[in-house]
């Protein structure tokens, strides 16, 4: 145990450049894959399906607003024949007066 607190001690005197460089980048590079496979991956993942989402949404809410649109004409067009249809009544004989009319 000694001997080991000794070398650790005495590593940065006694070790190379390369090695040196070696653990800086190990240590610098490591950090960054973890974050990049265990965090910004999912993210982005997760990102992407709620975007996919939110296309779909906005289509359906185009669906709904054009049904609104169309019962707003809809409803327009029922006034119109209502009042058609009221007109017409007025017209046309009731059903005590079709006896007289066929004598």
């Amino acid at each position: 145990m000694k001997t080991l607190w000794e070398k650790l001690k005495t590593w940065e005197k006694t070790a190379t450049n390369r090695e040196k460089f070696l653990i800086v980048f190990v240590s610098i590079l490591v950090p960054l894959f973890l974050f990049y496979k265990f965090y910004y991956v999912p993210t982005k993942e997760k990102i992407n399906v709620l975007k996919e989402e939110v296309k779909k949404l906005d289509l359906e809410i185009q669906k709904y607003e054009d049904m609104a649109r169309k019962t707003a004409v809809l409803e327009a067009q029922m006034r119109q024949r209502q009042e058609f249809l009221e007109r017409v009544k007025e017209i046309l004989p009731s059903e005590k007066e079709i006896p007289d009319i066929l004598r």
